[in-house]
């Protein structure tokens, strides 16, 4: 029996918009069935750490750079492309530092220690 994801508010407002492994942005393929599978466990997890900063402007975005112990620490997280909105920008990377321990892939095969997380307010 699989237990049910409560919904956040902030999931309401915002969403990480994707999540995917450096590696596989060099595939034309794009991610396996378990390495998409995992991508979106690991967005729930990270989303529902997430607080929204209060001022935060609909369509503002940045990525944050997760690096990755093989079970599942956040070693580093740092922002990649930023979005000019500084409490936004500390809001994603402690939301990705919050998320730690991050849940691991079933399939081991799919897990990639470097992760970048796309966050965009909706």
């Amino acid at each position: 029996m699989r237990a049910a994801v409560r919904r956040s508010p902030v999931l309401a407002r915002c969403a990480a918009l994707a999540l995917c492994g450096l590696s596989w942005a060099a595939s034309a393929a794009g991610p396996s069935p378990a390495q998409a599978e995992w991508v979106r466990r690991v967005h729930e997890h990270v989303v529902s750490r997430w607080s929204l900063p209060p001022g935060a402007k609909v369509g503002t975005g940045c990525r944050v750079q997760a690096k990755l112990s093989r079970s599942g620490e956040v070693e580093s997280a740092e922002i990649r492309e930023p979005c000019g909105d500084a409490m936004l920008e500390r809001s994603v990377r402690a939301a990705v530092l919050r998320a730690s321990p991050l849940p691991l892939p079933r399939d081991p095969a799919a897990f990639d220690p470097v992760l970048v997380i796309h966050f965009k307010v909706r």
